[in-house]
């Protein structure tokens, strides 16, 4: 199977997961972050541990050709960036993680994701 086939599937199907996950748990997942943001040992293992995956995607996927192959490429940089940021600047993420704490972000978000999702979803399986 070709790497963008599949990450297009497991991306798609994440983001109409986490996107239903958004819409449908706003409350628990902005007390997830407050607690999650609290902890300087989960956020330096999480922005390890995506910072792996960003670079993974990037060195492996970094495809701009117009198609939707570009989503799986943006989210590989989103994640490189993000696991930088965790890394390096915890404190500044820590503050910005306050805007998180308002239900209409995950509105939004969720939207997006299963937007977004959907499209991966119907571009990479075979239906």
């Amino acid at each position: 199977m070709e790497l963008s086939i599949l990450l297009g599937q497991v991306f798609g199907v994440y983001m109409l997961v986490c996107g239903a996950a958004m819409l449908m748990r706003k409350s628990e997942l902005s007390q997830a972050v407050k607690e999650f943001t609290q902890s300087k040992a989960d956020m330096l293992f999480f922005g390890s541990a995506v910072l792996l995956f960003g670079l993974f995607i990037v060195l492996q996927h970094n495809i701009w050709d117009g198609t939707w192959r570009v989503i799986v490429t943006i989210f590989g940089w989103a994640a490189l960036g993000k696991g930088l940021s965790f890394m390096l600047f915890p404190s500044f993420l820590k503050n910005l993680s306050k805007m998180f704490t308002k239900a209409n972000v995950y509105t939004f978000a969720g939207v997006l994701w299963i937007i977004l999702g959907g499209y991966l979803v119907a571009q990479t399986f075979p239906f």
